[in-house]
């Protein structure tokens, strides 16, 4: 081959590498974070504890801010039967969810799942 050869196969193997790689590159940071979301108190007492009632259904979404004070929403979701909504993320997120006609906005970071004891 010649070298005009390998310059034109060079951009393509570089676009390839872009389109088939970088979804990889951005996961390599990513962990589990979201909240676990309890109704009543936790407890803590003699040869027991207890974080609350797990409130199943809790409908939350998990969004970051973009350009011109923009959300860009990154997951939607339920928590599950034990109460918790979970997702794996590079960036802090802002958890955003309803309970009894009162909202919710928390903000956590990759890596923390958040315990939220509501009234």
């Amino acid at each position: 081959m010649s070298k005009e050869n390998y310059l034109q196969i060079v951009p393509f193997v570089a676009f390839m590498f872009i389109i088939i790689g970088m979804p990889f590159v951005l996961s390599l940071g990513s962990q589990s974070t979201g909240v676990c979301i309890y109704k009543g108190q936790a407890f803590t007492g003699f040869l027991s504890s207890s974080p609350g009632i797990p409130l199943r259904g809790i409908g939350v979404t998990a969004w970051h801010l973009g350009g011109f004070g923009r959300q860009i929403i990154d997951h939607v979701g339920s928590t599950d039967r034990m109460g918790c909504f979970i997702f794996k993320t590079s960036t802090k997120e802002n958890l955003s969810y309803t309970y009894n006609g009162t909202g919710y906005i928390d903000q956590v970071d990759p890596g923390v799942v958040l315990q939220d004891n509501l009234p």
